[in-house]
Protein backbone atom coordinates (compact mmCIF):
# COMPACT_ATOMS: atom_id res chain seq x y z
CA UNK A 1 0.00 0.00 0.00
CA UNK A 2 1.29 3.20 -1.36
CA UNK A 3 1.07 6.23 0.89
CA UNK A 4 -0.27 9.78 -0.98
CA UNK A 5 0.85 13.42 -0.16
CA UNK A 6 -0.96 16.39 -0.95
CA UNK A 7 1.42 17.71 -3.65
CA UNK A 8 2.81 21.41 -3.55
CA UNK A 9 5.52 23.41 -5.60
CA UNK A 10 8.48 23.60 -3.79
CA UNK A 11 12.14 23.26 -4.99
CA UNK A 12 14.68 20.39 -3.47
CA UNK A 13 18.49 20.02 -3.29
CA UNK A 14 19.56 16.63 -3.27
CA UNK A 15 22.97 15.62 -2.80
CA UNK A 16 23.84 11.94 -3.60
CA UNK A 17 20.71 11.99 -5.81
CA UNK A 18 22.30 9.69 -8.18
CA UNK A 19 22.89 7.02 -5.66
CA UNK A 20 20.85 3.89 -4.74
CA UNK A 21 18.76 5.91 -1.85
CA UNK A 22 18.88 9.32 -3.59
CA UNK A 23 17.77 8.15 -7.10
CA UNK A 24 14.51 6.51 -5.46
CA UNK A 25 13.84 9.92 -3.10
CA UNK A 26 13.91 11.76 -6.63
CA UNK A 27 11.66 10.01 -8.06
CA UNK A 28 8.94 10.45 -5.32
CA UNK A 29 9.87 14.31 -5.17
CA UNK A 30 9.39 14.60 -8.69
CA UNK A 31 6.15 12.45 -8.13
CA UNK A 32 5.19 14.86 -5.73
CA UNK A 33 5.36 17.86 -8.36
CA UNK A 34 8.43 19.04 -7.15
CA UNK A 35 11.43 20.94 -8.73
CA UNK A 36 14.33 18.55 -7.93
CA UNK A 37 18.34 19.87 -8.06
CA UNK A 38 20.79 16.84 -7.90
CA UNK A 39 23.79 17.52 -6.69
CA UNK A 40 26.40 15.24 -7.86
CA UNK A 41 30.20 14.77 -8.17
CA UNK A 42 32.10 15.27 -11.63
CA UNK A 43 32.40 11.79 -11.97
CA UNK A 44 29.63 10.30 -10.78
CA UNK A 45 27.12 7.89 -12.54
CA UNK A 46 23.91 9.05 -13.38
CA UNK A 47 21.93 6.06 -15.02
CA UNK A 48 19.07 6.41 -12.59
CA UNK A 49 18.68 9.84 -13.08
CA UNK A 50 18.98 10.22 -16.97
CA UNK A 51 15.48 11.56 -18.75
CA UNK A 52 14.12 12.53 -15.62
CA UNK A 53 12.54 16.28 -15.24
CA UNK A 54 15.35 17.13 -12.81
CA UNK A 55 18.49 19.40 -12.62
CA UNK A 56 21.80 17.67 -12.57
CA UNK A 57 24.07 19.97 -10.97
CA UNK A 58 27.87 18.18 -11.01
CA UNK A 59 29.14 20.40 -8.37
CA UNK A 60 29.76 18.18 -5.60
CA UNK A 61 30.60 19.89 -1.89
CA UNK A 62 33.64 20.98 -2.17
CA UNK A 63 33.10 24.46 -2.92
CA UNK A 64 31.05 26.56 -0.28
CA UNK A 65 30.65 29.41 -2.99
CA UNK A 66 29.08 26.99 -5.82
CA UNK A 67 26.78 25.51 -2.89
CA UNK A 68 25.64 28.95 -2.42
CA UNK A 69 25.13 29.76 -5.55
CA UNK A 70 23.10 26.14 -6.33
CA UNK A 71 21.29 26.93 -3.08
CA UNK A 72 19.23 29.79 -4.19
CA UNK A 73 15.48 29.46 -4.44
CA UNK A 74 15.67 26.16 -2.60
CA UNK A 75 12.61 25.01 0.25
CA UNK A 76 14.55 22.10 0.83
CA UNK A 77 17.73 20.17 1.23
CA UNK A 78 17.93 16.18 1.56
CA UNK A 79 21.66 15.64 2.48
CA UNK A 80 22.38 11.70 1.54
CA UNK A 81 26.03 11.73 -0.05
CA UNK A 82 28.50 10.27 2.14
CA UNK A 83 30.69 7.43 2.25
CA UNK A 84 29.99 3.64 3.42
CA UNK A 85 33.65 2.41 2.89
CA UNK A 86 37.18 3.59 3.02
CA UNK A 87 41.01 2.70 4.29
CA UNK A 88 41.10 5.28 7.50
CA UNK A 89 38.78 7.57 9.53
CA UNK A 90 40.27 10.56 7.64
CA UNK A 91 38.61 9.53 4.34
CA UNK A 92 35.56 9.04 6.18
CA UNK A 93 35.88 12.20 7.50
CA UNK A 94 36.48 14.45 4.96
CA UNK A 95 33.34 12.81 2.75
CA UNK A 96 30.51 12.39 5.84
CA UNK A 97 31.53 15.24 7.84
CA UNK A 98 33.66 17.98 6.37
CA UNK A 99 31.79 17.80 2.66
CA UNK A 100 28.39 18.42 5.61
CA UNK A 101 30.13 21.52 6.91
CA UNK A 102 30.12 22.60 3.46
CA UNK A 103 26.99 21.84 2.93
CA UNK A 104 25.69 23.71 6.14
CA UNK A 105 27.69 26.68 5.67
CA UNK A 106 26.49 27.40 2.62
CA UNK A 107 22.85 27.20 3.19
CA UNK A 108 23.25 29.78 6.49
CA UNK A 109 23.10 32.34 3.51
CA UNK A 110 19.69 30.84 2.68
CA UNK A 111 18.14 30.13 6.45
CA UNK A 112 15.17 33.04 5.59
CA UNK A 113 13.83 30.38 3.00
CA UNK A 114 15.04 27.00 3.83
CA UNK A 115 12.60 24.91 5.60
CA UNK A 116 13.94 22.17 6.41
CA UNK A 117 17.47 20.27 5.80
CA UNK A 118 17.73 16.66 6.16
CA UNK A 119 20.29 15.05 6.73
CA UNK A 120 21.05 11.16 6.24
CA UNK A 121 23.05 9.25 9.33
CA UNK A 122 22.95 5.64 9.68
CA UNK A 123 22.23 3.29 12.84
CA UNK A 124 25.72 2.45 12.85
CA UNK A 125 26.06 6.08 14.45
CA UNK A 126 24.12 4.48 17.54
CA UNK A 127 26.01 0.86 17.18
CA UNK A 128 25.40 -2.66 17.37
CA UNK A 129 22.90 -4.56 19.99
CA UNK A 130 21.69 -7.70 21.57
CA UNK A 131 18.91 -9.74 19.61
CA UNK A 132 15.65 -8.46 20.44
CA UNK A 133 16.47 -5.25 22.18
CA UNK A 134 16.55 -2.66 19.28
CA UNK A 135 18.00 0.87 19.82
CA UNK A 136 16.27 4.03 19.60
CA UNK A 137 16.87 7.86 20.07
CA UNK A 138 17.62 7.80 23.50
CA UNK A 139 20.05 4.52 23.52
CA UNK A 140 23.70 5.72 23.92
CA UNK A 141 26.02 6.10 20.91
CA UNK A 142 28.78 3.64 20.71
CA UNK A 143 29.77 3.12 17.22
CA UNK A 144 31.92 0.02 16.45
CA UNK A 145 33.61 1.39 13.62
CA UNK A 146 35.08 4.44 11.75
CA UNK A 147 32.32 4.59 9.25
CA UNK A 148 30.14 4.77 12.30
CA UNK A 149 31.87 7.50 14.25
CA UNK A 150 32.28 9.49 11.40
CA UNK A 151 28.41 9.83 11.35
CA UNK A 152 28.31 10.11 14.70
CA UNK A 153 30.50 12.82 14.11
CA UNK A 154 28.37 14.27 11.13
CA UNK A 155 25.28 14.22 13.27
CA UNK A 156 27.32 16.28 16.50
CA UNK A 157 27.95 18.75 13.57
CA UNK A 158 24.75 19.43 12.06
CA UNK A 159 23.22 19.78 15.65
CA UNK A 160 25.49 22.61 16.67
CA UNK A 161 23.73 24.00 13.37
CA UNK A 162 20.40 23.66 14.84
CA UNK A 163 20.03 26.98 16.37
CA UNK A 164 20.65 28.51 12.48
CA UNK A 165 18.86 26.33 9.99
CA UNK A 166 16.19 24.07 10.86
CA UNK A 167 17.15 20.12 10.62
CA UNK A 168 16.20 16.49 10.77
CA UNK A 169 18.45 14.04 11.47
CA UNK A 170 17.46 10.22 10.06
CA UNK A 171 19.26 6.93 10.95
CA UNK A 172 18.44 3.80 9.04
CA UNK A 173 19.06 0.29 9.28
CA UNK A 174 20.53 -1.62 6.51
CA UNK A 175 18.32 -0.80 3.13
CA UNK A 176 17.78 -3.19 0.15
CA UNK A 177 15.28 -2.83 -2.80
CA UNK A 178 15.81 -1.97 -6.54
CA UNK A 179 19.24 -0.69 -7.85
CA UNK A 180 20.77 -1.82 -4.26
CA UNK A 181 23.81 -3.66 -5.09
CA UNK A 182 24.54 -4.54 -1.28
CA UNK A 183 21.85 -7.07 -0.90
CA UNK A 184 22.43 -8.41 -4.97
CA UNK A 185 25.07 -10.53 -3.72
CA UNK A 186 22.94 -12.48 -1.15
CA UNK A 187 20.57 -13.17 -4.13
CA UNK A 188 23.19 -14.48 -6.39
CA UNK A 189 24.50 -16.83 -4.07
CA UNK A 190 20.98 -18.10 -3.52
CA UNK A 191 20.48 -18.47 -6.82
CA UNK A 192 23.62 -20.94 -7.14
CA UNK A 193 21.76 -22.85 -4.11
CA UNK A 194 23.82 -21.76 -0.70
CA UNK A 195 22.49 -19.93 1.68
CA UNK A 196 25.22 -18.45 3.76
CA UNK A 197 25.00 -17.54 7.59
CA UNK A 198 27.79 -16.36 9.94
CA UNK A 199 28.48 -18.11 13.32
CA UNK A 200 26.41 -20.53 15.34
CA UNK A 201 23.70 -18.53 16.68
CA UNK A 202 20.84 -16.40 14.71
CA UNK A 203 22.03 -13.15 14.16
CA UNK A 204 18.77 -10.30 14.16
CA UNK A 205 18.27 -7.34 11.89
CA UNK A 206 16.46 -4.67 11.29
CA UNK A 207 15.69 -3.69 7.71
CA UNK A 208 13.71 -0.70 5.60
CA UNK A 209 12.72 -1.04 1.84
CA UNK A 210 13.65 1.94 -0.08
CA UNK A 211 10.34 3.04 -0.44
CA UNK A 212 9.41 2.89 3.02
CA UNK A 213 13.20 5.46 3.75
CA UNK A 214 12.01 7.98 1.50
CA UNK A 215 8.48 7.99 1.98
CA UNK A 216 9.70 8.47 5.79
CA UNK A 217 12.35 10.84 4.70
CA UNK A 218 9.65 12.75 3.11
CA UNK A 219 7.15 12.66 5.72
CA UNK A 220 9.76 13.69 8.03
CA UNK A 221 10.69 17.13 6.73
CA UNK A 222 7.15 18.05 5.97
CA UNK A 223 6.69 17.76 9.99
CA UNK A 224 6.46 20.47 12.34
CA UNK A 225 7.61 18.23 14.96
CA UNK A 226 10.77 16.72 13.79
CA UNK A 227 12.86 19.94 13.53
CA UNK A 228 15.63 19.98 15.11
CA UNK A 229 15.09 16.22 16.18
CA UNK A 230 16.74 12.82 15.09
CA UNK A 231 14.84 9.57 13.83
CA UNK A 232 14.95 5.74 13.13
CA UNK A 233 13.58 4.95 10.34
CA UNK A 234 13.03 0.62 10.23
CA UNK A 235 10.98 -2.31 9.60
CA UNK A 236 8.27 -2.94 12.50
CA UNK A 237 9.92 -6.24 13.66
CA UNK A 238 13.48 -7.68 13.70
CA UNK A 239 14.56 -10.45 11.17
CA UNK A 240 17.14 -13.60 11.53
CA UNK A 241 19.36 -13.93 8.67
CA UNK A 242 18.18 -17.30 8.02
CA UNK A 243 14.43 -16.07 7.40
CA UNK A 244 15.54 -13.43 5.11
CA UNK A 245 16.79 -16.08 3.11
CA UNK A 246 14.52 -17.86 3.19
CA UNK A 247 11.96 -15.43 1.68
CA UNK A 248 14.74 -14.93 -0.90
CA UNK A 249 15.32 -18.62 -2.02
CA UNK A 250 11.31 -19.17 -2.13
CA UNK A 251 11.16 -16.20 -4.73
CA UNK A 252 13.65 -17.45 -6.84
CA UNK A 253 12.10 -20.89 -6.56
CA UNK A 254 15.50 -22.32 -6.13
CA UNK A 255 16.44 -24.83 -3.38
CA UNK A 256 19.57 -23.78 -1.42
CA UNK A 257 21.57 -25.78 0.55
CA UNK A 258 22.58 -23.90 4.09
CA UNK A 259 26.32 -22.98 4.76
CA UNK A 260 27.45 -21.71 8.26
CA UNK A 261 30.90 -19.96 8.22
CA UNK A 262 32.12 -19.37 11.95
CA UNK A 263 33.14 -16.47 13.30
CA UNK A 264 37.24 -17.13 13.20
CA UNK A 265 37.30 -18.61 9.79
CA UNK A 266 35.45 -14.72 8.43
CA UNK A 267 37.52 -12.66 10.73
CA UNK A 268 40.73 -15.11 8.61
CA UNK A 269 39.75 -14.18 5.67
CA UNK A 270 38.81 -10.40 6.60
CA UNK A 271 42.54 -10.19 7.97
CA UNK A 272 43.89 -12.13 4.79
CA UNK A 273 41.90 -9.87 2.39
CA UNK A 274 43.15 -6.80 4.15
CA UNK A 275 46.63 -7.70 3.50
CA UNK A 276 46.52 -8.93 -0.05
CA UNK A 277 44.60 -5.52 -1.09
CA UNK A 278 47.06 -3.34 0.96
CA UNK A 279 48.52 -1.84 -2.18
CA UNK A 280 45.24 -1.12 -3.78
CA UNK A 281 43.41 2.32 -3.24
CA UNK A 282 39.67 0.71 -3.17
CA UNK A 283 39.17 -0.79 0.24
CA UNK A 284 38.23 -4.71 0.14
CA UNK A 285 34.60 -5.70 -0.04
CA UNK A 286 35.55 -7.59 3.02
CA UNK A 287 37.60 -5.77 5.74
CA UNK A 288 38.42 -5.84 9.06
CA UNK A 289 36.35 -3.75 10.13
CA UNK A 290 33.59 -4.90 7.56
CA UNK A 291 33.68 -8.15 9.28
CA UNK A 292 33.34 -6.73 12.82
CA UNK A 293 30.07 -5.10 11.91
CA UNK A 294 29.05 -8.86 10.51
CA UNK A 295 29.69 -10.92 13.17
CA UNK A 296 27.71 -8.38 15.57
CA UNK A 297 24.61 -9.98 16.98
CA UNK A 298 22.24 -7.09 16.18
CA UNK A 299 21.86 -4.52 14.31
CA UNK A 300 18.20 -3.48 15.05
CA UNK A 301 16.69 -0.49 15.72
CA UNK A 302 12.52 0.80 16.88
CA UNK A 303 11.29 3.86 14.94
CA UNK A 304 8.31 4.56 17.26
CA UNK A 305 9.49 7.84 17.77
CA UNK A 306 8.70 8.23 13.94
CA UNK A 307 5.76 6.50 14.36
CA UNK A 308 4.21 9.42 17.09
CA UNK A 309 5.73 12.36 15.53
CA UNK A 310 4.14 12.19 12.11
CA UNK A 311 2.66 8.88 11.80
CA UNK A 312 5.44 6.68 9.59
CA UNK A 313 4.63 3.39 9.13
CA UNK A 314 6.15 0.58 6.40
CA UNK A 315 4.11 0.38 3.17
CA UNK A 316 5.77 -2.84 2.24
CA UNK A 317 5.68 -6.18 4.26
CA UNK A 318 9.90 -7.73 4.21
CA UNK A 319 8.46 -10.42 1.44
CA UNK A 320 6.71 -7.88 -0.78
CA UNK A 321 10.05 -5.84 -0.54
CA UNK A 322 11.90 -9.13 -1.61
CA UNK A 323 9.46 -10.01 -4.24
CA UNK A 324 9.84 -6.49 -5.40
CA UNK A 325 13.60 -6.12 -5.66
CA UNK A 326 13.81 -9.40 -7.60
CA UNK A 327 12.09 -8.85 -10.00
CA UNK A 328 13.83 -5.59 -10.86
CA UNK A 329 16.77 -7.35 -10.62
CA UNK A 330 15.59 -10.22 -13.01
CA UNK A 331 13.71 -7.78 -15.78
CA UNK A 332 17.56 -5.04 -15.68
CA UNK A 333 19.34 -8.84 -15.67
CA UNK A 334 21.22 -8.36 -12.57
CA UNK A 335 20.15 -11.67 -11.54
Amino acid sequence: MQTTFEKTNQTAAVTGANGFIGSHLVDLLLEQGWTVKCLVRQASDIQWLEGKDCQIIRCGLEDINTLNMVLEGVDYIFHLAGLVNARKYSTYKKANVDMTKNLLEASLSHQDKIKRILVMSSLGATGSTLSYMPVNEKTPCQPISAYGESKLEQEQLARNYMNWLPITIIRPPAVYGERDKEILLMFKTIKRGIRVLIGSSDKTVSLIYVKDLVKGVFQAVLAPKAKNQVYFLSSENQYTWAYIGALIQQELGVKAFQIKFPHILVKSFANINSVFSGWKTKPPTLSLERAKSILQESWSCSSEKAKQDFGFQESFTLAEGIARTARWYKKNNWL
